[in-house]
């Protein structure tokens, strides 16, 4: 289906989820997890921000060694991917739009679903992921280990 048929669709749906809100306002809500301050201060460790940095634009990392971090979580877009994406690994179109990765610690949940609990399983997700990285955690470790510079 085109673009404009899409926008359609979720124009349809938005309006009807928005009928539904007096209903749902009527509703008690269910109790959630206390959102957890802001801490004031985040720790900062200069190397690991730096090897961070290195990682986030390095291409050893997706299965065809073309494609970074930087490539879906463009820092030009305010590390969120563009507006039509292209694709992702192997060219495929990613099913989602691709979120910014900036302030990425704070969030309280990741991926669009809230499936993964921790930064962590976010990112081991779209390693295995095939219109990401599509690697395994083992790729991973083999193809930076065999770059001097990532040795300690």
């Amino acid at each position: 289906m085109s673009g404009g048929v899409w926008r359609i669709i979720y124009s349809v749906l938005g309006a009807f989820f928005l009928t539904l809100a007096p209903v749902a306002a009527q509703e008690p809500l269910a109790p959630f997890a206390p959102v957890s301050p802001i801490s004031r201060r985040i720790d900062y460790d200069r190397a690991k921000a730096l090897l961070g940095k290195r990682l986030f634009f390095e291409p050893l990392l997706s299965k065809n060694k073309d494609l970074s971090c930087a490539a879906c979580h463009i820092p030009e877009a305010g590390g969120a991917g563009p507006r039509s994406p292209s694709g992702g690994g192997g060219g495929q179109r990613p099913p989602v739009d691709i979120p910014s990765v900036y302030n990425v610690g704070l969030n309280a949940y990741w991926l669009w679903s809230g499936r993964a609990e921790t930064l962590r399983q976010a990112v081991a997700a779209m390693f295995a992921n095939p219109w990401a990285m599509a690697m395994s955690p083992h790729e991973v470790e083999g193809r930076l280990a065999a770059v001097p510079a990532y040795r300690r």
